[in-house]
Protein backbone atom coordinates (compact mmCIF):
# COMPACT_ATOMS: atom_id res chain seq x y z
CA UNK A 1 0.00 0.00 0.00
CA UNK A 2 1.26 3.45 -0.80
CA UNK A 3 1.89 5.84 2.06
CA UNK A 4 -0.54 8.44 0.67
CA UNK A 5 -3.16 5.91 -0.40
CA UNK A 6 -2.53 6.70 -4.06
CA UNK A 7 -5.34 5.71 -6.38
CA UNK A 8 -4.18 3.62 -9.32
CA UNK A 9 -6.86 5.08 -11.57
CA UNK A 10 -4.78 6.85 -14.14
CA UNK A 11 -6.24 9.95 -15.72
CA UNK A 12 -3.04 11.97 -15.85
CA UNK A 13 -1.74 13.48 -19.03
CA UNK A 14 1.62 12.21 -20.13
CA UNK A 15 4.20 15.01 -20.54
CA UNK A 16 4.91 15.71 -24.21
CA UNK A 17 8.58 14.79 -23.96
CA UNK A 18 7.63 11.42 -22.47
CA UNK A 19 4.89 10.84 -25.04
CA UNK A 20 7.41 11.63 -27.79
CA UNK A 21 9.68 8.88 -26.43
CA UNK A 22 7.19 6.22 -27.49
CA UNK A 23 5.70 8.02 -30.49
CA UNK A 24 9.13 8.31 -32.12
CA UNK A 25 8.67 4.64 -32.88
CA UNK A 26 10.63 1.45 -32.57
CA UNK A 27 13.32 -0.46 -34.39
CA UNK A 28 14.01 -4.15 -34.75
CA UNK A 29 17.56 -5.31 -34.10
CA UNK A 30 18.52 -8.98 -34.17
CA UNK A 31 15.02 -10.04 -33.13
CA UNK A 32 14.71 -7.37 -30.42
CA UNK A 33 12.11 -4.59 -30.38
CA UNK A 34 13.66 -1.36 -29.13
CA UNK A 35 12.79 2.30 -28.84
CA UNK A 36 13.94 3.97 -32.06
CA UNK A 37 16.41 6.40 -30.50
CA UNK A 38 18.48 3.96 -28.45
CA UNK A 39 22.04 2.78 -28.91
CA UNK A 40 23.72 -0.20 -27.34
CA UNK A 41 27.15 0.40 -25.87
CA UNK A 42 28.04 -3.10 -24.68
CA UNK A 43 29.68 -5.89 -26.60
CA UNK A 44 28.21 -9.29 -27.07
CA UNK A 45 26.04 -11.53 -29.15
CA UNK A 46 22.26 -11.60 -29.20
CA UNK A 47 21.92 -15.26 -30.14
CA UNK A 48 20.26 -16.39 -26.89
CA UNK A 49 16.71 -15.42 -25.94
CA UNK A 50 17.85 -14.55 -22.41
CA UNK A 51 20.38 -12.11 -23.83
CA UNK A 52 17.70 -10.58 -26.05
CA UNK A 53 15.40 -10.06 -23.05
CA UNK A 54 18.22 -8.46 -21.04
CA UNK A 55 19.09 -6.25 -24.01
CA UNK A 56 15.48 -5.07 -24.39
CA UNK A 57 15.06 -4.47 -20.66
CA UNK A 58 18.25 -2.40 -20.54
CA UNK A 59 17.61 -0.26 -23.63
CA UNK A 60 13.85 0.15 -23.23
CA UNK A 61 14.05 1.51 -19.70
CA UNK A 62 12.41 4.90 -19.08
CA UNK A 63 12.77 6.69 -15.74
CA UNK A 64 9.46 8.53 -15.50
CA UNK A 65 10.53 11.03 -12.83
CA UNK A 66 13.03 12.54 -15.31
CA UNK A 67 10.12 13.71 -17.48
CA UNK A 68 8.02 15.32 -14.73
CA UNK A 69 8.52 18.81 -13.31
CA UNK A 70 8.57 18.49 -9.50
CA UNK A 71 7.71 14.77 -9.42
CA UNK A 72 5.73 13.54 -6.43
CA UNK A 73 4.76 9.98 -5.57
CA UNK A 74 1.30 10.56 -7.02
CA UNK A 75 2.44 12.12 -10.32
CA UNK A 76 5.16 9.51 -10.84
CA UNK A 77 2.96 6.48 -10.30
CA UNK A 78 -0.05 7.80 -12.23
CA UNK A 79 2.09 9.03 -15.13
CA UNK A 80 4.03 5.76 -15.12
CA UNK A 81 0.82 3.74 -15.21
CA UNK A 82 -0.67 5.81 -18.03
CA UNK A 83 2.59 5.64 -20.00
CA UNK A 84 2.68 1.84 -19.49
CA UNK A 85 -0.86 1.40 -20.78
CA UNK A 86 -0.32 3.59 -23.84
CA UNK A 87 3.04 1.97 -24.57
CA UNK A 88 1.52 -1.50 -24.51
CA UNK A 89 -1.33 -0.42 -26.81
CA UNK A 90 1.17 1.09 -29.24
CA UNK A 91 3.33 -2.06 -29.22
CA UNK A 92 0.26 -4.26 -29.78
CA UNK A 93 -0.88 -2.15 -32.72
CA UNK A 94 2.62 -2.00 -34.24
CA UNK A 95 3.76 -5.64 -33.94
CA UNK A 96 2.27 -9.12 -33.95
CA UNK A 97 4.41 -10.27 -31.01
CA UNK A 98 3.28 -10.25 -27.38
CA UNK A 99 4.92 -7.81 -24.98
CA UNK A 100 5.25 -7.29 -21.27
CA UNK A 101 5.51 -3.79 -19.84
CA UNK A 102 6.99 -3.57 -16.37
CA UNK A 103 6.34 -0.65 -14.01
CA UNK A 104 8.52 -0.31 -10.92
CA UNK A 105 7.88 2.32 -8.24
CA UNK A 106 9.45 3.40 -4.98
CA UNK A 107 8.36 6.29 -2.80
CA UNK A 108 11.10 8.60 -1.61
CA UNK A 109 9.03 10.38 1.01
CA UNK A 110 8.49 14.12 1.19
CA UNK A 111 12.09 15.18 0.65
CA UNK A 112 13.10 13.80 -2.74
CA UNK A 113 11.31 12.69 -5.85
CA UNK A 114 9.84 9.26 -6.30
CA UNK A 115 11.50 6.61 -8.42
CA UNK A 116 9.39 5.17 -11.21
CA UNK A 117 10.74 3.12 -14.09
CA UNK A 118 8.90 1.62 -17.05
CA UNK A 119 10.50 -0.91 -19.35
CA UNK A 120 9.30 -3.51 -21.83
CA UNK A 121 10.36 -6.64 -23.63
CA UNK A 122 8.99 -9.06 -26.18
CA UNK A 123 7.63 -12.23 -24.56
CA UNK A 124 9.71 -15.21 -25.67
CA UNK A 125 7.73 -18.34 -24.85
CA UNK A 126 10.66 -20.72 -24.27
CA UNK A 127 12.24 -18.68 -21.47
CA UNK A 128 9.37 -16.52 -20.26
CA UNK A 129 8.50 -18.12 -16.88
CA UNK A 130 12.15 -18.14 -15.77
CA UNK A 131 12.79 -14.60 -16.97
CA UNK A 132 9.69 -13.19 -15.28
CA UNK A 133 10.41 -14.99 -12.00
CA UNK A 134 14.04 -13.90 -12.08
CA UNK A 135 13.14 -10.26 -12.59
CA UNK A 136 10.51 -10.35 -9.86
CA UNK A 137 13.14 -11.71 -7.45
CA UNK A 138 15.43 -8.76 -8.19
CA UNK A 139 12.82 -6.10 -7.47
CA UNK A 140 13.05 -4.65 -3.97
CA UNK A 141 10.87 -1.58 -4.47
CA UNK A 142 7.46 -0.81 -2.98
CA UNK A 143 5.46 -1.63 -6.06
CA UNK A 144 6.01 -3.64 -9.20
CA UNK A 145 3.48 -4.38 -11.90
CA UNK A 146 3.64 -6.48 -15.05
CA UNK A 147 1.17 -5.46 -17.76
CA UNK A 148 0.48 -7.78 -20.71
Amino acid sequence: MFKEGISLESTSEIPLTLKARMQNGFRVEEGCILFLNTEYYGPGSLELDTTKNDYEFFLNSVEIENYIHKPSDRTCITTGLQFSKELLQLLKSSFQERFRVFLEFESQGNYTSAYCKVTFHKIRIGIDPEFKAGYQALVKNEAALFIE
